[in-house]
């Protein structure tokens, strides 16, 4: 794990944010609307790939530190929707990686699949 972390952090200033996403999370910020990301990176990576790619800080960050099962396993979801008081149902995900949709769908989540060629 320790490897694969450092890997990761290794490669965090090659992160860009996807076309359309500061636009999206500016939007959802004037609008006065919750939000979170719900991440299989450690909280130290997480925070270093999000100021990379130039996007805000959640107040709500659920990292693998956070969580006993990561993705696939519903946990980061369910977490995420409890902590921003609205059942899953009500949510919707934006994810780039078969296990995370399979995490957010399981979860109770509607999904956007996004980043994919």
């Amino acid at each position: 794990v320790e490897l694969l972390e450092q890997a990761e952090a290794d490669l965090a200033h090659t992160v860009t944010a996807i076309p359309g996403a500061k636009s999206f999370l500016s939007e959802i910020k004037a609008q006065q609307r919750k939000w979170a990301v719900a991440t299989s990176a450690n909280r130290h990576n997480a925070v270093a790939r999000l100021t990379t790619a130039g996007l805000p800080i959640p107040e709500i960050l659920i990292t693998a530190d956070d969580v006993g099962q990561g993705k696939p396993h519903p946990e980061p979801f369910l977490l995420a929707a409890k902590r921003l008081g609205v059942a899953t149902s009500k949510c919707l995900a934006f994810e780039d990686s078969d296990q995370g949709v399979r995490s957010a769908l399981s979860a109770g989540c509607d999904v956007v699949v996004v980043n994919r060629f």
